[in-house]
């Protein structure tokens, strides 16, 4: 166990009586594991831990602050903790005020893998400006490398809050990434999205692995996400494969959650697959007077010459009060090859659609409604069976 300080010395032992000064020293002496105690104060510029700095499976490296939310880590336009090692946590850590286009709070760069993120809180991560592609995120999952995925992350218990990501999102995976844990986290009061998984954007140059595959999302709150210039869902899968999203809670944003493809496929194999939607709230999103309002749940690539989407569930789901706006509308399906939403309630204390197809048969394929019980403007109805909810 070592300890560093904001007014400790690397001439000191790392005592917590004689905390070292700088992160660079506390990490050379942790290499195979053990704990470094942050102690309460602001920490400016980047930690940064190597592809050499981590621990083993027996004995996580652990940075954890001596009182949760005291050690706060702030610096302008960079990624505030950048991680390429192995079997790294960070526990009750603070990442704010950071402004700037490609400001982050905690980025995990290509081999990072066995990384536990829990309890720290992200605020106030900003962008300075709304060009377009300025972005900045809470943490970032970058996976640039065929052969050194981003692997095996937790991101756990976590709080995101008056965040302004520009186009980019809170929790956001790209490239090649596989086996990501995203559990009850609090995301609420940020512009733009939540929490994304993504792939085909040529983050990773080998095409069969640039994307997110084998992502559970559970457990989430996300609240009060919106912004201006884009439709901003809490939860959006864009270019990912086998990825389970249950248990989450979703409220108050433009859009409840979005299974989507932004990006052309070349091949089939790397569209947007294997999604399970089960079990989540979602509640008030898209309501009256938002920007860019949206739906409950969207489904499909949103132009024809862009990326497919197959093979997704929709099931258990509660919706109330989503959509109202005018021509709202509970669920938007568009270029997508296998689609069920089943057993879903759907409800709303306004005239509403249940289903918006965008595209002809040609772009809209396998897609089925069972046994959903919709109740729109006190009218209750078993599925396709009412004419209000075509549209």
């Amino acid at each position: 166990e070592y300890y560093v300080s904001a007014t400790g010395s690397d001439s000191n032992t790392g005592t917590r009586e004689k905390p070292f000064k700088t992160f660079s020293l506390a990490l050379s002496k942790l290499n195979g594991g053990g704990i470094l105690y942050v102690e309460d104060g602001t920490y400016s510029g980047s930690v940064c831990l190597e592809s050499s700095d981590g621990g083993n499976a027996e004995n996580y490296l652990t940075i954890k602050a001596v009182n949760p939310g005291g050690a706060v880590f702030s610096a302008d336009g960079r990624a505030l903790f950048e991680i390429a090692g192995s079997y790294v946590k960070l526990e009750g850590l603070s990442f704010s005020d950071c402004v700037g286009a490609g400001s982050c709070g905690v980025s995990l760069a290509a081999g990072a893998n066995h990384v536990i993120i829990s309890g720290c809180v992200f605020k106030n991560i900003n962008v300075d400006s709304n060009e377009h592609d300025d972005c900045a995120n809470g943490i970032l999952l970058y996976g640039t490398s065929a052969e050194m995925p981003v692997s095996n992350v937790f991101i756990h218990k976590n709080k995101f809050q008056q965040m302004d990501t520009g186009w980019s999102e809170c929790i956001s995976c790209d490239g090649n990434c596989e086996n990501i844990n995203i559990t009850e986290n609090i995301i609420e009061d940020n512009t733009n999205i939540g929490i994304d998984v993504t792939g085909n954007y040529r983050t990773c140059d080998y095409e069969p692995k640039d994307r997110t595959r084998y992502a559970y999302i559970a457990d989430n709150t996300v609240k009060n996400c919106c912004c201006d210039y884009a439709s901003s869902y809490g939860i959006y899968v864009d270019g990912a494969q086998h990825v389970l999203i249950e248990n989450n809670t979703v409220e108050n944003c433009n859009g409840g959650i979005e299974v989507g493809a932004e990006e052309p496929q070349e091949n089939p194999l790397y569209a947007t697959f294997d999604v399970l939607v089960k079990g989540n709230e979602l509640r008030n999103n898209a309501a009256l007077g938002q920007t860019n309002p949206g739906c409950a749940f969207s489904c499909g690539g949103y132009e024809t010459n862009l990326g497919w989407v197959r093979t997704v569930v929709f099931r258990e789901n509660v919706c109330v009060d989503n959509s109202a706006c005018e021509n709202g509308v509970q669920v938007s399906v568009s270029k997508v090859d296998g689609l069920r939403v089943e057993n879903n309630s759907f409800e709303t204390s306004f005239e509403s659609s249940l289903v918006w197809y965008s595209f002809t048969d040609s772009y809209t394929k396998n897609v089925s409604f069972r046994d959903n019980r919709c109740s729109f403007a006190g009218t209750v109805s078993d599925g396709f069976q009412a004419g209000r909810i075509f549209r």
